[in-house]
């Protein structure tokens, strides 16, 4: 990996060669036309290739950048196709079905890879001169990738790649001190969104606590966010004025999602970014209490959200979880044993003790009368009245003990640590 302006990590580039068709534009461009896209398996083994190999070769800015772009459109068809393999399935996942999420995160992290070397390329080859063309759509592409993986990595629930973080938030903080963030770069789909919106959308996912959601709740939520994103507001540095209590922090210099405000005592400095979900909270409830409500632009997609789904954002976007009840302090020492041949072991050591158990010898040696001699003496103890016709072996209810005071102290020394 090789260094860069920006701190991100980048492979090191070889020198390409001529003849392959990932450095030139139309031969790249008939290769793509070429590609077998009946075959879901055979495209992505021939797409993971093709965009692992481009990011170790050396390329001009706007060649890397254009040949990368005509790859999308049969990358947006395998990774849907592929997610449907591991999605809505038993975990953990079998090996083959880990094989899949795996490989539609590593096409993921390679296209956003691909971006970041287009946008260090530009940076290096036109010092003082800044093609925002191209940075401006290479950054909002490589956001939007990383975005996507980390999707991936909620849904499966493991961990977030370490730099993700921090390489997304350096981005970002290059495009707003350059202002490029605002500008409106258009999609596939022919949406237009900016680096800020695909920004806030990471931001809104992470916030949302999406490894406790279900793996489809995950998806539809992260669909839907694009049409919410406007409603959260960002302060940047120390001149935020709102309190940390109701909203989330996060440094542009760290490797870490957002957090709130309660949760932390991060120092703010320049470097510092407020995020207030207020408005979006709002929105939320007002869906939530009046379900028929007229159609507002700003609830776009908020009726394909069921009930349960729409609590818990408000819940999440609005403050930290707490505990409910207060934890119990206990001190003492706790035996574990794990494995099964210890278990076994250990199994055996209690049966031996406890077949030796001085209780045990203490029986054998108490002499009890014999059989005859027991019953001769219930029937003389019956003959003088000592024992009624119902009599019963059953135990009998114990009387409860009148005294307020003496019931308090039973109930205190049967209670663990009461010092009685």
């Amino acid at each position: 990996m090789g260094s860069s302006a920006l701190g991100l990590e980048l492979p090191k580039l070889h020198a390409a060669d001529e003849s392959n068709h990932l450095s030139d534009i139309s031969k790249n461009k008939k290769w793509v036309k070429d590609l077998p896209l009946g075959s879901i398996g055979d495209t992505s083994k021939l797409i993971y290739h093709a965009i692992h190999s481009i990011n170790q070769l050396q390329l001009d800015p706007s060649v890397r950048f254009r040949i990368t772009e005509q790859m999308r459109p049969p990358l947006k068809l395998i990774l849907r196709n592929i997610e449907k393999k591991y999605i809505d399935n038993a975990l953990p996942l079998s090996e083959k079905r880990t094989r899949f999420a795996r490989l539609n995160m590593q096409l993921l992290e390679s296209y956003a890879t691909s971006y970041k070397i287009c946008i260090e390329s530009a940076l290096s080859a036109n010092k003082g001169r800044l093609d925002k063309k191209l940075l401006v759509v290479a950054i909002h592409r490589a956001i939007t990738m990383s975005a996507e993986a980390m999707v991936h990595n909620n849904m499966i629930y493991t961990a977030i790649p370490g730099k993700a973080w921090k390489e997304s938030h350096r981005l970002f903080a290059f495009a707003q001190q350059n202002k490029l963030d605002a500008l409106k770069i258009k999609d596939v789909d022919n949406s237009r969104t900016s680096i800020t919106d695909r920004y806030k959308r990471m931001l809104l996912l992470a916030m949302a606590s999406p490894y406790r959601m279900r793996q489809r709740d995950i998806r539809k939520v992260y669909d839907k966010l694009p049409a919410w994103t406007h409603l959260i507001e960002f302060e940047q540095g120390t001149k935020a004025g709102r309190s940390l209590e109701r909203g989330f922090i996060l440094s542009l210099w760290s490797d870490e999602p957002p957090t709130h405000g309660s949760l932390t005592d991060m120092v703010r400095d320049k470097h510092t970014l407020a995020i207030t979900t207020e408005s979006l909270i709002s929105r939320l409830k007002d869906k939530q209490n009046h379900s028929n409500a007229d159609h507002d632009s700003a609830l776009i997609g908020m009726d394909e959200i069921p009930h349960y789904l729409l609590k818990q954002l408000i819940k999440a976007w609005s403050k930290p979880e707490k505990r409910s009840f207060s934890r119990t302090r206990l001190k003492f020492e706790l035996s574990v044993v794990v494995g099964l041949p210890a278990i076994f072991h250990f199994a055996n050591l209690l049966s031996e003790q406890s077949s030796a158990s001085p209780y045990k010898e203490e029986a054998a040696e108490t002499e009890w009368p014999a059989e005859e001699a027991s019953q001769q003496s219930y029937a003389s103890a019956l003959a003088q009245g000592a024992l009624s016709d119902d009599f019963s072996l059953m135990p009998q209810a114990v009387e409860q003990p009148q005294d307020e005071a003496l019931i308090t102290q039973v109930s205190n020394a049967a209670r663990p640590g009461s010092g009685v």
